[in-house]
């Protein structure tokens, strides 16, 4: 039975990082009915984060199962758990929980914010980062350390790794990096729940979609301090790219 190819899953959750918090990353999430999978020894799953994506990503879970895939690789989040106050971590601890006791050998990356989740030329264009999260950090992590992650080597069944870079930052810490790349000022404002929520609804965004993000943003705050986890580097057998290393990479991209 062949491997998935690296190179597939390299653009794929590449694709994962950058489409949308209401889009589904990968086809076979989109249906509502049964799948029929190819006879892959290994097959990865991921959903983007919306209300269905329990049900979506147990019907993949469960095709898998029932086509003979030997091995799920599932791309969660990091802190997911079944009781975490926010949906999006939420729905993946159910969905991770489904995966464990679904029979299949399984593996579980559950990565922190992608560097591609930020677009620094937007930042720029606009002089301004909304800092929702407070002065809570995070660990960005680039997407192509997880896809190399999650087809890298053997040994990793039953198992579950966070997935990180060496260094966490706020989002006043952003602000200051970008300038250092782009030369140009970037100011930061501190935002309140309620003026984060009413910019989501005149965004567009329907209101149960804006509450959940909101919570989502408390979780960070009222978390403790962020864990830098080493398995990106054991994993992949290479220090992981670093946010400020994708910044420049944007940079000369633009």
């Amino acid at each position: 039975m062949p491997v998935i190819d690296l190179d597939e899953a390299v653009n794929e959750v590449e694709r994962v990082a950058k489409v949308g918090y209401r889009s589904i990353k990968i086809p076979l999430t989109m249906a509502s009915r049964p799948y029929n999978l190819p006879a892959y020894e290994r097959f990865r799953a991921a959903c983007a984060p919306v209300s269905d994506q329990i049900r979506f990503e147990a019907l993949a879970i469960d095709a898998a199962l029932r086509n003979g895939v030997r091995h799920v690789v599932k791309l969660s989040a990091y802190e997911a758990h079944d009781d975490n106050p926010s949906d999006f971590r939420l729905w993946n601890g159910e969905a991770d929980r489904h995966l464990r006791t679904s029979g299949l050998d399984w593996t579980v990356l559950r990565p922190t914010a992608f560097c591609q989740s930020v677009d620094p030329h937007a930042i720029v264009a606009k002089g301004e980062i909304l800092a929702t999260q407070g002065r809570s950090t995070t660990p960005f992590i680039d997407a192509r350390d997880i896809a190399v992650a999650v087809l890298t080597g053997k040994g990793h069944h039953v198992k579950i790794y966070d997935l990180t870079e060496t260094e966490a930052f706020s989002q006043e810490q952003l602000a200051a990096l970008i300038p250092d790349v782009f030369s140009v000022p970037i100011a930061c404002r501190l935002v309140s729940d309620a003026e984060a929520l009413a910019g989501l609804l005149v965004a567009g965004n329907d209101e149960v979609f804006a509450r959940s993000m909101v919570v989502h943003w408390q979780s960070y705050r009222a978390r403790p301090a962020t864990v830098i986890s080493g398995w990106t580097e054991i994993l992949t057998g290479q220090p992981p790219r670093t946010l400020c290393a994708y910044l420049e990479e944007a940079k000369d991209g633009a």
